[in-house]
C-alpha cells in the first residue's frame, strides 16, 4: 500500500496478492512484471501510479516487451499511466473523472468485465 508522498522505483518485477495506492504518486521507472496472485490493484482517486515512466519521458517504449499485469480485479479511482502494457483481468473499472492511459501489448487486453464511470478517460493505443 501507497499511501502518501512518491514511491518511485526500479524493479524488473514485483509479487504480490494486492495493491492499494490510496494517495500521492506510484512511479515505476521501466516497464515490470507483476507476478503472484494479485488479487487486486487500485488507485484511489487521490493517487497516480505510472508504469515505465522512461518510456513516457522519452517518446518510446523502454522495451519491446512492455509491462505485465495479471490481476483479477483492476480498480483506477485515479489516474493510471500503463505504458506498453499486456493486461490481464476478470474486472476492469475505470470509475467516474479517473483516467487510464496505456498502449496495448500485440494490440490485446483481456478483460472479461469492462465498465467505465460519467467523464471517466480510458485512453487506448493500439498503433
Amino acid at each position: 500500500t501507497v499511501s502518501a508522498g512518491t514511491t518511485r522505483f526500479d524493479p524488473t518485477a514485483l509479487n504480490f496478492n494486492n495493491a492499494t495506492i490510496t494517495a500521492g504518486t506510484f512511479t515505476l521507472i521501466r516497464p515490470v512484471q507483476i507476478t503472484g496472485t494479485c488479487n487486486q490493484f487500485i488507485v484511489q482517486s487521490s493517487a497516480t501510479a505510472t508504469f515505465d515512466s522512461q518510456g513516457y519521458a522519452l517518446g518510446s517504449w523502454s522495451n519491446a516487451g512492455g509491462s505485465a499485469l495479471t490481476c483479477a480485479a483492476v480498480t483506477v479511482n485515479g489516474k493510471f499511466y500503463g505504458g506498453l502494457l499486456a493486461l490481464s483481468t476478470s474486472s476492469l473499472t475505470v470509475a467516474s473523472n479517473a483516467q487510464m492511459y496505456l498502449q496495448a501489448y500485440n494490440k490485446v487486453i483481456g478483460a472479461t468485465a469492462f465498465s467505465l464511470g460519467t467523464s471517466g478517460t480510458f485512453m487506448l493505443n493500439t498503433t
